[in-house]
């Protein structure tokens, strides 16, 4: 069985992930959507994962969901999200996406997250400090 996990990161959490899980199979290519579009009908079963920021699944893991929905309904599919705070995947899950598409979903799970901050820049890195600064000065 041809597998394919196609996956989306910011930071490379996601792409963490989908290595890890490419693992468990034989016949499995690893794609990332941030530079290239695989095509999904060369494959017997996909997977598709991504990032989480601000609550919503990497734009360029929804555009190759989006763009290839007709194709993914006919196979076997799971999907991923790797976000910060694993107690709120089931809410995230939810709100990124539509009943019909978990319904069809073999699998829809999150992997977590991690913070490095080498690889967190911009406004992100600034956030990320502010955070980390208010915590240490919390009394709890």
């Amino acid at each position: 069985m041809k597998i394919l996990i196609a996956y989306a990161s910011k930071t490379g959490t996601a792409e963490k992930a989908a290595k890890l899980l490419g693992e468990h199979f034989a016949d499995v290519t690893l794609r990332d959507l941030t530079v290239g579009s695989p095509n999904p009908k060369d494959y017997d079963a996909v997977i598709v994962g991504g990032s989480i920021r601000m609550g919503t699944l990497h734009k360029e893991a929804r555009k190759w969901l989006y763009q290839n929905w007709n194709v993914l309904k006919t196979k076997k599919f799971g999907c991923f999200i790797c976000n910060g705070f694993i107690e709120q995947a089931p809410q995230l899950i939810e709100q990124n996406f539509s009943e019909e598409f978990l319904d069809l979903t073999v699998c829809v799970d999150s992997f977590g997250g991690e913070l490095n901050l080498k690889r967190v820049k911009g406004i992100d890195r600034i956030l990320v400090k502010m955070v980390i600064k208010s915590q240490l000065q919390s009394p709890f």
